[in-house]
């Protein structure tokens, strides 16, 4: 009976663990740094470009959720790269919520961004820089994975010689 316990233990010892995914590397993590930041200029660059030459304000609002779209994707890419997806869509929520926001005052007043007054143009303005500030804090936080990944905690059962326990390594 004993002998059974301990190769089923050995069998579902694997499965037991809790960091099967490999800590991120140095290059990995730049990589994702840089796809992340290029992701987010990117979008931004196409959005100001579509905001400066487009003639109506149909056309520039568009460019704003151009804009909008690669501050939500840049935190998703730089850390699904490093494995680190929900973490990546924890940074993602902000800009989806300003995203919202700016569908909502652009409902209520659609021509801000060619004739909205001032005081409707700061309010305008700070769902952006809720966006791009976190999207930087995202995609600068992919730096830390590798030494995220280092301290998650792994659990696998043990066999001792009065029967049975788990060993536990890591931060908790």
């Amino acid at each position: 009976m004993r002998l059974l316990a301990v190769a089923f233990l050995l069998l579902i010892s694997k499965a037991a663990r809790a960091d099967e995914v490999a800590p991120a590397e140095p290059t990995q993590v730049t990589f994702a740094m840089m796809a992340g930041a290029g992701t987010a200029l990117a979008a931004f660059a196409a959005g100001s470009t579509v905001v400066a030459t487009a003639d109506s304000h149909r056309g520039k609002n568009a460019g704003v959720f151009i804009s909008q779209a690669g501050f939500i994707a840049a935190p998703l890419l730089s850390h699904a790269i490093v494995g680190e997806y929900s973490r990546g869509l924890y940074f993602s929520l902000a800009p989806i919520a300003s995203t919202f926001v700016l569908a909502a005052l652009l409902d209520v007043r659609p021509r801000t961004t060619t004739e909205g007054s001032l005081g409707f143009q700061y309010e305008f303005a700070i769902p952006i820089a809720v966006s791009i500030f976190s999207t930087v804090i995202g995609v600068v936080d992919t730096s830390l994975a590798g030494q995220r990944a280092s301290r998650k905690p792994a659990v696998a059962p043990l066999a001792i010689d009065r029967g049975f326990g788990l060993a536990v390594r890591g931060a908790l």
